[in-house]
């Protein structure tokens, strides 16, 4: 299973960078709660521990998500990019934020 994550961690994270209409904070939280949802259930049906290291694959995608759910002004403090979003690189996290468009 954690292959799978990992796959679709890599999918999910690529259509946030390509595709601008996916970057505003509504997608970020909807996502963010379907992804909650889809692990609680999978925490339902295998055990704690599997579902725990399948939804460690998803960190990249669960960032992006965070990034799109936080005031942006937030960003610019280092200390809280460095806690919401650890391992994106300043590119990618650049590119989420140039493709960022407020809902309307």
């Amino acid at each position: 299973f954690k292959h799978l994550f990992l796959l679709l961690d890599v999918l999910l994270f690529n259509t946030f960078m390509e595709n601008p209409d996916t970057c505003k904070c509504s997608v970020g939280i909807s996502a963010k709660m379907t992804l909650t949802e889809l692990e609680a259930w999978f925490r339902k049906e295998l055990d704690t521990t599997s579902a725990k290291e399948c939804f460690l694959q998803m960190k990249h995608v669960k960032q992006a998500l965070d990034v799109l759910s936080v005031p942006k002004e937030q960003l610019l403090d280092k200390t809280f990019r460095n806690e919401v979003c650890p391992d994106l690189s300043f590119e990618q996290l650049s590119r989420i934020l140039s493709n960022y468009s407020p809902d309307q």
